[in-house]
């Protein structure tokens, strides 16, 4: 019954891309240090393992929301760079001025800045589609643009009073055996 339960606790605290063996080792960890006995201490062990858990998901998240909003700026940033080398004008096509027909002109000031601007560009657009970054993604975006980090950091900071109150809890039954 005791590994269905790990199972279990495994299985509902795992997004698909999190390392399973990793949760295991410090879920494994965490009943080591408290050796539950009875099954309120299981709970409460169980909690404080899953409050760990979302707390290192927490870290990961705001690592991805930072790196996908750095990446996302610096490419802005880089095609405001390689547009800034390119000039574009409309030449009208021959045989067509009759119906105002125009052709655009692009030309390029610096080949050689714009170019790195574009692999630049190309560089940070990659990157936001690092796995880390994708899941910064998928905060920002449920969020609407709005405080993420904050949100996030409310968010952490409550995972981290349940945790605290768990172990006391916990600390406090295993004092009193």
């Amino acid at each position: 019954m005791n590994a269905l339960q790990h199972g279990l606790l495994a299985q509902e605290a795992l997004l698909p891309n999190e390392d399973r063996a990793a949760f295991e080792e410090l879920a494994e960890g965490v009943r080591r240090r408290y050796n539950p006995v009875d099954p309120l201490e299981h709970e409460l062990v169980d909690g404080i393992i899953a409050d760990l858990h979302r707390l290192r998901r927490h870290r990961k998240i705001e690592a991805g929301v930072l790196t996908f909003l750095y990446h996302r700026l610096r490419s802005e940033q880089a095609q405001v760079d390689a547009e800034s080398y390119t000039n574009v004008s409309a030449t009208s096509i021959p045989g067509s001025e009759v119906f105002d027909e125009y052709r655009p002109k692009i030309e390029i000031s610096d080949p050689q800045r714009h170019q790195k601007a574009l692999n630049e560009q190309q560089q940070h657009e990659l990157a936001q589609r690092s796995e880390i970054a994708v899941l910064g993604e998928i905060v920002v975006r449920d969020s609407t643009h709005e405080n993420t980090l904050l949100k996030l950091s409310v968010y952490a900071a409550s995972i981290d009073r349940g945790l605290s109150r768990k172990i006391a809890m916990l600390e406090q039954l295993q004092s009193a055996r």
